[in-house]
């Protein structure tokens, strides 16, 4: 199931702190209610994933001991927890809005595509990633009945995009991840820092024109921005560390990205 995955659907919540409308307890319930949904959803694509390369990742240094390839719980329970996981997340999903579980729907199917092709598709396999966070972006607007900014949709967009790039670097460390990865033999660090510095560029650029045609009371977050996207260069270029890309546990990453949410706060309900 993945728990500790699960923080990646934290960007559902995005769209309730920009509208205004992070003190109304019925949409923060409704949000909540999505978040929960999306992250037994995303278990069950991690299982479904699992499944597709149980074979190969019996042999993979680190994915081999996960509950299937090692063996600790059967293909059958695997698969019944697909069935059970997804129905109840869709249930609730349905339950939520017609809307929601659209999205639900279509996360459920790129995700599908990703474990059994898309992956295995150089730059589409990150790309694919990506369009994951945009989905569950648009999850929580739909749910609260918010319209959510093109610009903040797209900033969501090229952070997943670096991210991403950061979890190809990584895993580029390890030589024997290209016969897990075939796409890894395309990637080079070389090309994932050029990559990662072209949308990182652009994330600003972005993020700026939010700020200045939506939201101009964030211009205090502008540092706080440009800070957390210099330190990302910097892992990324540093990266040291295999599969596990080192901004899940950089002290100053994590303590930037609490200021930003708080600094949003700030500025959109106490200014």
């Amino acid at each position: 199931m993945r728990p500790a995955q699960w923080y990646k659907n934290t960007v559902i919540f995005l769209p309730i702190l920009f509208s205004g409308n992070l003190f109304n307890s019925k949409d923060v319930a409704l949000v909540i209610a999505t978040f929960l949904a999306f992250c037994l959803l995303s278990s069950t694509v991690y299982i479904i994933n699992d499944l597709r390369d149980f074979e190969v990742d019996r042999f993979h240094p680190k994915k081999r001991k996960r509950p299937l390839p090692s063996g600790m719980i059967s293909r059958s329970y695997a698969k019944g927890l697909v069935i059970l996981l997804g129905g109840v997340s869709m249930f609730v999903l349905f339950g939520l809005s017609s809307n929601v579980a659209l999205v639900g729907v279509l996360y459920l199917l790129l995700n599908i595509m990703y474990s059994y092709f898309l992956k295995r598709l150089f730059l589409i396999d990150v790309i694919a990633i990506s369009i994951g966070y945009l989905l569950r972006t648009i999850a929580g607007a739909q749910v609260i009945d918010v319209p959510v900014s093109n610009w903040l949709v797209f900033s969501v967009f090229q952070v997943a995009l670096i991210l991403a790039f950061h979890k190809r670097r990584c895993e580029l460390n390890v030589p024997s991840s290209i016969k897990h990865r075939n796409t890894l033999g395309e990637y080079t660090p070389g090309l994932i820092i050029n990559l990662s510095t072209m949308t990182t560029a652009s994330l600003v650029v972005t993020y700026l024109i939010y700020i200045n045609e939506v939201n101009p009371k964030l211009v205090f977050t502008i540092p706080l921005v440009f800070y957390g996207v210099f330190r990302l260069e910097y892992l990324l270029i540093k990266c040291e560390t295999d599969f596990e890309p080192q901004y899940l546990r950089d002290m100053p990453l994590i303590a930037t990205l609490i200021s930003w949410v708080v600094l949003v706060v700030i500025s959109l309900y106490l200014l």
